[in-house]
């Protein structure tokens, strides 16, 4: 392989995340990200299992965590249902209301922050045009 090729591919540099992001997040260090990923790596199953009980709202709850009958074409939570609105947007209006959902930048440099609530008023008014 090239040699400019070659160094372009290895990356080993760290950009530290600011103290004040670092409070904030999930996963506050190396340590915890270097667990997470060795019980990811133990149970692979079990672990996406939890993760979807604890952070997904279901509508029924799945029973198989991973299908593998028709390889390669597995399926993840088959049997489970939810609803992605609900889950993305509706679930958060209580405590996020008023914070940033998105964020839109147009390519003439425009920006606008659409919060929770103003998403969701325009998710519902084209839901009911539909």
């Amino acid at each position: 392989m090239d040699k400019n090729l070659q160094s372009t591919l290895h990356e080993d540099r760290l950009f530290p995340p600011s103290d004040d992001f670092a409070a904030r997040a999930r996963i506050k260090n190396r340590e915890e990200l270097d667990a997470l990923r060795a019980r990811a790596e133990a149970d692979h199953e079990g672990f996406w299992a939890g993760l979807a009980r604890e952070e997904i709202d279901w509508q029924t709850d799945f029973s198989q965590t991973l299908d593998e009958s028709n390889a390669p074409h597995y399926q993840w939570f088959s049997d489970g249902r939810l609803n992605v609105s609900w889950n993305c947007l509706d679930r958060h209006l209580a405590e996020r209301g008023d914070k940033t959902a998105l964020i839109f930048e147009g390519e003439q440099g425009d920006t606008r922050h659409i919060s929770y609530t103003e998403l969701h008023r325009e998710v519902c008014r084209f839901a009911n045009g539909l």
